[in-house]
Protein backbone atom coordinates (compact mmCIF):
# COMPACT_ATOMS: atom_id res chain seq x y z
CA UNK A 1 0.00 0.00 0.00
CA UNK A 2 1.42 3.37 -0.92
CA UNK A 3 0.56 6.50 0.98
CA UNK A 4 0.59 9.94 -0.65
CA UNK A 5 0.59 12.87 1.79
CA UNK A 6 -0.26 16.48 0.96
CA UNK A 7 -0.64 19.45 3.23
CA UNK A 8 -4.41 19.63 2.87
CA UNK A 9 -5.48 15.99 2.51
CA UNK A 10 -4.31 12.40 2.64
CA UNK A 11 -5.07 9.94 -0.10
CA UNK A 12 -4.69 6.26 0.53
CA UNK A 13 -4.73 4.16 -2.55
CA UNK A 14 -3.65 0.76 -3.44
CA UNK A 15 -2.01 1.39 -6.74
CA UNK A 16 -0.49 -2.10 -6.82
CA UNK A 17 -3.87 -3.76 -6.39
CA UNK A 18 -5.30 -2.07 -9.49
CA UNK A 19 -2.16 -2.54 -11.52
CA UNK A 20 -0.92 1.09 -11.72
CA UNK A 21 2.78 1.69 -11.88
CA UNK A 22 4.95 4.82 -12.07
CA UNK A 23 3.39 7.33 -14.43
CA UNK A 24 -0.03 5.75 -14.25
CA UNK A 25 -0.23 6.10 -10.47
CA UNK A 26 0.82 9.79 -10.71
CA UNK A 27 -1.81 10.46 -13.37
CA UNK A 28 -4.45 8.78 -11.21
CA UNK A 29 -3.43 10.94 -8.25
CA UNK A 30 -3.60 14.14 -10.32
CA UNK A 31 -7.02 13.21 -11.65
CA UNK A 32 -8.22 12.69 -8.07
CA UNK A 33 -6.85 16.12 -7.13
CA UNK A 34 -8.58 17.81 -10.10
CA UNK A 35 -11.83 15.99 -9.40
CA UNK A 36 -12.12 16.31 -5.67
CA UNK A 37 -10.14 19.43 -4.71
CA UNK A 38 -12.37 22.27 -5.88
CA UNK A 39 -11.54 25.56 -4.22
CA UNK A 40 -14.39 27.79 -3.11
CA UNK A 41 -14.22 31.47 -3.90
CA UNK A 42 -16.22 34.44 -2.65
CA UNK A 43 -16.33 36.97 0.13
CA UNK A 44 -16.26 36.17 3.80
CA UNK A 45 -18.94 37.41 6.14
CA UNK A 46 -16.53 39.85 7.77
CA UNK A 47 -15.63 41.39 4.41
CA UNK A 48 -19.30 41.87 3.57
CA UNK A 49 -20.03 43.45 6.95
CA UNK A 50 -17.07 45.84 6.53
CA UNK A 51 -18.39 46.97 3.14
CA UNK A 52 -21.88 47.53 4.55
CA UNK A 53 -20.50 49.57 7.46
CA UNK A 54 -18.42 51.74 5.11
CA UNK A 55 -21.44 52.35 2.86
CA UNK A 56 -23.51 53.28 5.92
CA UNK A 57 -20.93 55.81 7.06
CA UNK A 58 -20.76 57.36 3.58
CA UNK A 59 -24.55 57.61 3.40
CA UNK A 60 -24.75 59.21 6.85
CA UNK A 61 -22.25 61.91 5.91
CA UNK A 62 -23.62 62.57 2.41
CA UNK A 63 -27.35 62.76 3.23
CA UNK A 64 -27.26 66.10 5.10
CA UNK A 65 -25.35 67.67 2.22
CA UNK A 66 -28.05 66.63 -0.25
CA UNK A 67 -30.75 68.08 2.00
CA UNK A 68 -28.87 71.39 2.08
CA UNK A 69 -28.60 71.28 -1.71
CA UNK A 70 -32.37 71.02 -2.11
CA UNK A 71 -32.83 74.22 -0.08
CA UNK A 72 -30.28 76.00 -2.24
CA UNK A 73 -31.99 74.69 -5.38
CA UNK A 74 -35.36 76.07 -4.26
CA UNK A 75 -33.82 79.48 -3.60
CA UNK A 76 -32.06 79.40 -6.98
CA UNK A 77 -35.41 78.71 -8.64
CA UNK A 78 -36.99 81.74 -7.01
CA UNK A 79 -33.95 83.87 -7.93
CA UNK A 80 -34.17 82.69 -11.56
CA UNK A 81 -37.84 83.54 -11.81
CA UNK A 82 -37.16 86.98 -10.31
CA UNK A 83 -34.41 87.53 -12.89
CA UNK A 84 -36.78 86.62 -15.71
CA UNK A 85 -39.39 89.02 -14.36
CA UNK A 86 -36.85 91.83 -14.12
CA UNK A 87 -35.70 91.22 -17.70
CA UNK A 88 -39.29 91.21 -18.97
CA UNK A 89 -39.98 94.51 -17.18
CA UNK A 90 -36.80 96.09 -18.61
CA UNK A 91 -37.62 95.00 -22.18
CA UNK A 92 -41.16 96.27 -21.82
CA UNK A 93 -39.86 99.60 -20.51
CA UNK A 94 -37.48 99.85 -23.49
CA UNK A 95 -40.40 99.22 -25.87
CA UNK A 96 -42.43 101.95 -24.08
CA UNK A 97 -39.56 104.45 -24.36
CA UNK A 98 -39.15 103.64 -28.06
CA UNK A 99 -42.88 104.08 -28.66
CA UNK A 100 -42.91 107.43 -26.82
CA UNK A 101 -39.92 108.56 -28.90
CA UNK A 102 -41.90 107.95 -32.09
CA UNK A 103 -40.18 104.73 -33.21
CA UNK A 104 -42.60 102.68 -35.25
CA UNK A 105 -42.54 99.08 -36.39
CA UNK A 106 -41.02 97.77 -33.18
CA UNK A 107 -42.48 95.71 -30.41
CA UNK A 108 -45.40 97.34 -28.67
CA UNK A 109 -45.30 97.55 -24.91
CA UNK A 110 -47.84 96.28 -22.42
CA UNK A 111 -49.07 98.82 -19.86
CA UNK A 112 -47.38 98.28 -16.48
CA UNK A 113 -48.50 100.42 -13.55
CA UNK A 114 -47.77 97.96 -10.73
CA UNK A 115 -45.25 95.24 -9.98
CA UNK A 116 -47.91 92.56 -10.18
CA UNK A 117 -48.56 93.55 -13.82
CA UNK A 118 -45.38 91.61 -14.71
CA UNK A 119 -47.57 88.63 -15.61
CA UNK A 120 -48.69 90.51 -18.73
CA UNK A 121 -45.15 91.08 -20.02
CA UNK A 122 -43.67 87.73 -18.99
CA UNK A 123 -44.14 85.00 -21.59
CA UNK A 124 -46.41 82.42 -20.00
CA UNK A 125 -47.36 84.77 -17.17
CA UNK A 126 -46.43 84.37 -13.53
CA UNK A 127 -45.58 80.69 -12.88
CA UNK A 128 -47.99 78.64 -10.79
CA UNK A 129 -47.09 78.73 -7.11
CA UNK A 130 -45.58 82.24 -7.17
CA UNK A 131 -46.99 85.65 -6.27
CA UNK A 132 -45.68 89.18 -6.87
CA UNK A 133 -46.10 91.94 -4.32
CA UNK A 134 -48.04 95.04 -5.32
CA UNK A 135 -45.94 98.24 -5.68
CA UNK A 136 -47.22 101.18 -7.71
CA UNK A 137 -45.34 102.25 -10.88
CA UNK A 138 -47.55 105.10 -12.09
CA UNK A 139 -45.29 107.03 -14.50
CA UNK A 140 -43.04 106.01 -17.37
CA UNK A 141 -39.62 105.30 -15.91
CA UNK A 142 -40.75 104.88 -12.30
CA UNK A 143 -38.69 102.15 -10.64
CA UNK A 144 -39.36 100.05 -7.59
CA UNK A 145 -38.00 96.94 -5.95
CA UNK A 146 -40.58 94.22 -6.57
CA UNK A 147 -40.73 90.97 -4.62
CA UNK A 148 -41.67 87.53 -5.93
CA UNK A 149 -42.65 84.87 -3.36
CA UNK A 150 -42.85 81.12 -3.74
CA UNK A 151 -46.09 80.28 -1.96
CA UNK A 152 -45.13 76.73 -0.90
CA UNK A 153 -41.93 77.68 0.95
CA UNK A 154 -42.32 81.46 1.44
CA UNK A 155 -38.94 82.00 -0.24
CA UNK A 156 -38.57 85.45 -1.77
CA UNK A 157 -36.41 87.24 -4.31
CA UNK A 158 -36.36 90.82 -5.55
CA UNK A 159 -36.26 92.30 -9.06
CA UNK A 160 -36.31 95.81 -10.50
CA UNK A 161 -39.70 96.96 -11.76
CA UNK A 162 -40.11 99.72 -14.39
CA UNK A 163 -43.28 101.73 -14.93
CA UNK A 164 -44.58 101.76 -18.50
CA UNK A 165 -48.18 103.05 -18.50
Amino acid sequence: MSKVVRSDFVVLSTFRDVGFTGKQSLMYFLSLEACCMTKQSGFTLIELIAVIVILGILAATALPRFIDMSDAAEQATVDGIAGNMGSAMALNYAAAVATNAGVTGGTTHMPVTDCDDVGGVLVGGIPTGYTVGSVALTNLGDTAVCTVTQTASSRTANFQGFGAP
